[in-house]
């Protein structure tokens, strides 16, 4: 955890402004991140969002060094229990497999047992779902990509806008979907224990925005502007 701080240094010297982390290459973490920082800008809370691969984020936020997550699922807090969740959501998280196997289909986690596949380590929900599966472990989206792409696994298991961006890569232009979605959750804001406070005074601007429509327009507008799978 030394490097970590030391990479975040730089940022925890600006007074009076927040830092929040989420995991590097996650669309629907980007996406939060743009709802969280027009919220607090609405608070007059200054933040900034910075990105991690999934298990040092978690760790980082967890641990103080950063103020908190900026979007995980409601359960993250079991594991990391210095992480207090705001109660809005803000957005939906959906697992789903990719191959470039012709022909491979997973039509539940059950069928996962037959292949050799790789997970994301720190994507907790995905991680809990395949915890009777023997699986191998990457840090990063773009690992697992390459996993496939270098014939090293079967199959991943990620979230879906997680994959938006690396799908049409020139590189990974062989991997498709091979599922339906195998589990969907919501993920939340989270703030450390120590920022408690920040939590009355933007819940009810996220009440608000999630009332209007705001929350989601902000979700369809971002996903318009990648380049979608063709499946």
């Amino acid at each position: 955890m030394k490097q970590v701080f030391l990479l975040l240094f730089p940022f925890l010297l600006l007074a009076q402004t927040y830092t929040f982390s989420y995991a590097n290459e996650n669309v629907a973490m980007a996406i939060a991140s743009k709802i969280l920082i027009k919220a607090y800008e609405r608070a007059n809370i200054s933040i900034q969002v910075i990105s991690f691969s999934s298990e040092i984020s978690l760790k980082a936020s967890n641990s103080g060094q950063v103020d908190g997550e900026v979007a995980r699922i409601a359960d993250i807090s079991k594991l990391y229990p210095n992480l207090v969740q705001v109660p809005v959501s803000l957005v939906d998280v959906e697992a789903v497999a990719f191959s470039k196997t012709p022909n491979l289909y997973i039509s539940k986690w059950d069928d996962l047992k037959k292949y050799d596949f790789t997970i994301i380590k720190g994507t907790k929900f995905i991680e809990k779902s395949t915890q009777a599966y023997d699986k191998d472990y990457v840090s990063t989206f773009i690992q697992a990509f390459d996993a496939l792409k270098d014939d090293k696994t079967d199959l991943i298991v990620v979230p879906k806008k997680a994959a938006i961006r690396l799908c049409l890569r020139a590189q990974y232009k062989d991997i498709k979907r091979i599922s339906p979605v195998l589990k969907k959750l919501k993920l939340y804001h989270f703030v450390h224990a120590k920022n408690t406070h920040l939590i009355a005074k933007i819940l009810p601007i996220l009440e608000q925005m999630k009332k209007s429509g705001e929350i989601n327009y902000i979700e369809k507008s971002y996903l318009r502007s990648l380049t979608k799978c063709n499946n």
